[in-house]
Parts: structure tokens; sequence; C-alpha cells
């Protein structure tokens, strides 16, 4: 049975209710014209803060499970009898914790929750502390049953998803390429960083080639002048 994915990336914001209406319309337009049976929407899409922002702010805006972003966001899937994935700041046990959870939801067609995972392997790279304002969650994932395929949420930093499958394959898991699903968020600072690295990468690349060709011709030239002057006859001894 195929299943048809619609990949909402759109622009979030501070406004939590500017990002549901607009996650209202992107699927009202996924079910209509593409015929969408799932929809996934980005990294906390529920509502995005530029870096600096205080903690409490965050903690302030962030909802468990049941609040009302999600419960409105299962009301659309019901309403469009559709699958939704989306990211959201959930809220901590821990008053005393000032970081949230970088949580990601899978929605049914029937407005059910069906699955949650908080991400795990946090940012911490290229002068980002994820870690600063998100708490890491204490498992890696549950897979979940679709109309076609049991579907895993994993994220673009977790490297054991696959590690973990491949050692404790879950039962009726076909294929990697078709069960992982996550929502990823890339800023221009995250892309310029990887993009820099990636640079960085090819210019070693490029200058370990360079040295390879420079000991190659010394290599070529050295022997050609063993031949000429060493295992050549000497042409002077000849009559």
């Amino acid at each position: 049975m195929s299943v048809r994915i619609v990949l909402a990336q759109l622009g979030s914001t501070d406004d939590k209710q500017l990002n549901l209406q607009k996650a209202r319309d992107a699927i009202g337009k996924s079910v209509d014209v593409y015929g969408s049976d799932m929809v996934v929407f980005p990294e906390v899409y529920m509502s995005h803060f530029p870096a600096g922002t205080p903690h409490d702010v965050v903690k302030a805006d962030s909802e468990p499970l049941d609040g009302r972003f999600v419960t409105s966001m299962c009301e659309l899937a019901q309403k469009h009898n559709t699958w939704l994935v989306f990211g959201m700041r959930e809220s901590t046990e821990d008053a005393d914790d000032d970081r949230v959870y970088n949580t990601t939801v899978m929605v049914d067609s029937n407005g059910s929750i069906v699955g949650s995972y908080r991400k795990t392997h946090l940012y911490d790279a290229f002068g980002a502390k994820e870690s600063e304002h998100i708490k890491p969650g204490d498992h890696l994932f549950d897979p979940v049953d679709t109309p076609s395929e049991r579907l895993v949420c994993s994220s673009a930093m977790n490297f054991d998803s696959r590690k973990s499958l491949a050692i404790k394959p879950y039962r009726g898991l076909t294929s990697l390429s078709s069960l992982l699903v996550g929502s990823v968020a890339l800023s221009r600072n995250t892309i310029g960083r990887h993009s820099l690295l990636r640079e960085r990468w090819r210019i070693r690349y490029l200058s370990l080639l360079v040295i390879k060709s420079v000991i190659i011709t010394v290599a070529i030239v050295w022997l050609w002048i063993q031949w000429v002057y060493t295992w050549q006859p000497d042409r002077k001894s000849k009559p």
C-alpha cells in the first residue's frame, strides 16, 4: 500500500497561534490538492525563538502533550483524516529545570497521539549548545504502526537509530529507508557552519591530492635520473 507524504517546510515564529493557522492552511492544501496521507512539519514547529532568548520565556511558552497546540493539531488531523508529524517544545516535569523537551509528535488520522519522541542527541557543536535550553529524552523511540508500514520518529543527530535497529530489529520493520521519519529545522547559521566544515574538508582533501601528486612527480624524476646516470650503459666506454 502506497502512502503520500507531504513535507510542510514552513517557517515558524514565536506566535503559536500564527503557526497554528499556517499549519491549518497547509494541512487543508495538502489534503485537497495533493491527497496526502501524512503531513510532516519541521522540528519545534510549535514556536521558534531566536538565539539568545531568555530561558524563562521559552519555558513559559512550552506546553504538555495535552496542551492547546497539540490538541488543536489532533483536531486538524481528525478533521482532514490525515496523519501529522510535528515538533513542539514540551514542558518538563521538574519545575526547577528551566529547560524544555524538543519533542516530535505523531498523530493518526483519528486525531490520537500514537507516538512521541523527545530528542536525545542534542546539537552541541560549532559553538551551539542546545543542551543549555533543551533537556534530552531518556529513550530513543517506539515504532508506530501505520496503514502501510511501521514508522520510527528520530532526528538528524540521532546516530544510534539505525544501529539500534540493526542490533535489535523490531518485528514488522521491512526497510530502514521507509520507516525513519523525523522533523528537522535548519537555520542559516547551522547551514553556514555545516558549509564551512564541508569547505574545510574539501580544502584538506585537495591539499592531500596536491601533496600526493608532488611526491609521485619527485619519485618519477628521481627514477629517471637514476636510469640516465646509473643504469644506462656508459656510452663513452664504447669503441
